[in-house]
């Protein structure tokens, strides 16, 4: 999995392989892809590169170059060398085959890519076995990182020889990049690079006017050693909630167990109605629909955000949400009743409202609510700022406080909130992605919250270069009695830290793309904060990562293929540990995924 801290921890085995190669750091899962060429031809997955010229020739692929012509019309990518793709899509994959060069060639280029510089991040890295240089293994340029490079991670001083056939066993499992060569030197490297898709194999030559060959290839899918994977990296199970039936999104998901039943239900909005579903089954009660009518704003079809928080004092969780008014819905004594829950405004002044969270900002023994109103100034009083609300008593409503005032530009998202600084008072954090129609946004900061609460609260701008910021959340990762923050750029790319108490900027994984929510909790039950994220797009990915209890993280997959706008560590099935509850945007799902690591300590 992912040391992503530390940006290259390499090694070189300094043995030399065998003629039967076997895997070293994973097994043989399914084969997903064989060809031998014995029929006379490559199968369809194979892609010649740049005008070179392929064809089978007794029993082997053999490549040359691209014509003269070919050549002489391009200024580069020229085809000078044989260069050919394999597309057969993998994360974590075994690659073997046989290669041969010849002529004027001096080496090959055995590696992989994750789609196009434009399309995806690029080269991910490759093995390059020569005739002049030794052999290397290479993490490549990740396309979308501004100024990256290639970085040779292994080296050995071993060489190929021309005309002769070599076998080589490439295995990538997680951030483990390990290759051999029959008869040569095995090369292992750990990159936080090499933990993606695999689009498709690059196979490749460096020289000039030669012959690059292959046999014998295969490719499998690359498993866990000893039949199973670590515990905390073992599999998360995927369980379906709800589906919206009018392909709407859902953004927000909340689960309590409302009837006290000793399950875990759970509130969503979509398809124009807030709806409660009843564990395990999942049986859905509408206890909302959206009208005109409910405030002066117009509502849409879902809330952008929600929140759990006992309004009235009555013991049991009420439902708040954003759906261009903040409101709220009280939660009866009998839940599931089939009536609707009673509708009631908290502000309809406030616009935007990406984020409610909760915490007892005046510190007074009650929680409050954290709500932001992102809007321009045509459109609301209070805009480009960011809230807090005391919860209503019974002499007085809900009363709001503006801390940052027009003081979060750009298209803030979702705040954080903790005692950042030390002194016994709780401060907030947000992010804003900016962009277009965001100006002012692409920033981190937190607002200090002063002695005296009539006191303007201190913004402190921890960057204001943060393409798509969205997520901030305080805590204390290295366990050095020091807040930090844990950030994610939801509309970019990346998870970051920021180390307190100078809150040095540090890159976790610059990879991850759209990680739009974030939580911070101990999933592995080890005493240390981990955190998890889940990217927003239907063909994203779902994450956590695991704290080592220095701050040193290692990045393990939970799901694929899911989208997110809103995410949730909470104990859905009554096990003891933190599973991981999603509403998918764009996925238009609520869905959640079970922690193996039950009864870890």
């Amino acid at each position: 999995m992912k040391n992503f801290l530390l940006l290259a921890l390499s090694s070189l085995l300094f043995a030399y392989s065998s003629s039967a190669l076997e895997p070293i750091n994973s097994r043989n899962g399914s084969l997903l892809f064989e060809d031998n060429f014995n029929s006379g031809r490559a199968q369809p997955e194979w892609k010649s590169l740049h005008g070179t010229r392929w064809s089978v020739i007794k029993g082997v692929y053999v490549g040359i170059p691209s014509t003269p012509e070919f050549q002489a019309s391009r200024d580069n990518h020229t085809g000078a060398t044989p260069s050919m793709t394999l597309h057969v899509p993998a994360r974590d994959c075994i690659l073997q085959l046989s290669f041969k060069i010849t002529g004027g060639l001096n080496a090959a280029h055995i590696g992989f890519n994750n789609s196009t510089t434009a399309g995806g991040t690029g080269h991910i890295a490759r093995l390059i076995p020569s005739t002049n240089s030794g052999t290397i293994l290479q993490k490549d340029r990740h396309s979308q990182i501004e100024g990256d490079k290639d970085l040779p991670l292994a080296t050995s001083d071993w060489t190929i020889e021309k005309d002769r056939w070599y076998t080589v066993l490439v295995e990538v499992i997680g951030d483990q990049f390990t290759a051999q060569i029959e008869g040569g030197p095995t090369l292992q490297a750990s990159h936080w690079r090499f933990d993606v898709l695999k689009t498709w194999v690059n196979l490749k030559a460096r020289g000039r006017d030669g012959q690059l060959s292959y046999d014998e290839v295969k490719i499998w899918e690359a498993l866990p050693l000893n039949g199973s994977q670590s515990e905390s990296g073992a599999k998360w199970k995927k369980h379906q909630v709800a589906v919206s039936k009018d392909d709407g999104m859902i953004n927000s998901a909340v689960a309590n167990d409302f009837d006290n039943n000793g399950t875990m239900d759970i509130i969503a909005s979509f398809d124009g109605k807030v709806v409660l579903m009843k564990g395990p089954k999942w049986k859905p009660v509408t206890i909302h629909r959206f009208k005109e009518g409910d405030s002066k704003n117009v509502p849409r079809s879902e809330c952008i955000h929600s929140c759990l928080l006992d309004v009235d004092g009555d013991g049991d969780q009420d439902f708040v949400g954003s759906n261009n008014t903040t409101f709220w819905l009280e939660c009866p004594d009998v839940p599931f009743s089939g009536k609707p829950w009673k509708y009631r405004t908290i502000d309809d002044e406030i616009l935007g409202t990406h984020c409610l969270i909760t915490g007892d900002v005046n510190q007074d023994g009650k929680l409050d609510l954290i709500a932001n109103s992102s809007r321009a100034e045509k459109l609301t009083p209070i805009y480009e700022s960011i809230c807090w609300f005391e919860t209503p008593t019974a002499s007085k409503g809900w009363v709001r406080h503006v801390f940052a005032d027009k003081d979060a530009p750009g298209g803030s998202h979702y705040m954080g909130f903790g005692d950042i600084n030390n002194d016994g008072r709780p401060d907030i954090a947000c992010g804003a992605k900016g962009g277009e129609g965001f100006p002012g946004g692409e920033w981190f900061a937190w607002w200090e919250q002063p002695v005296n609460g009539t006191e303007p609260w201190k913004k402190h701008l921890l960057s204001d270069k943060e393409v798509g910021a969205s997520n901030i959340i305080p805590a204390d990762v290295n366990r050095d009695g020091i807040m930090d923050l844990v950030a994610a750029r939801g509309h970019g790319h990346g998870i970051l830290l920021y180390l307190g108490p100078d809150f040095k900027q540090i890159e976790v994984d610059p990879e991850i793309h759209g990680p739009h929510s974030l939580f911070v909790e101990d999933l592995d039950q080890d005493g240390d904060l981990d955190f998890g994220t889940c990217g927003r797009h239907e063909d994203s990915i779902a994450a956590w990562y695991e704290n080592d209890g220095r701050g040193y993280f290692t990045r393990h997959l939970i799901g694929e293929n899911q989208g997110s706008y809103d995410t949730r560590a909470i104990d859905m099935d009554g096990d003891n540990d933190l599973d991981m509850l999603i509403a998918g945007h764009w996925s238009g799902n609520v869905v959640w995924y079970e922690n193996p690591m039950r009864g870890n300590n």
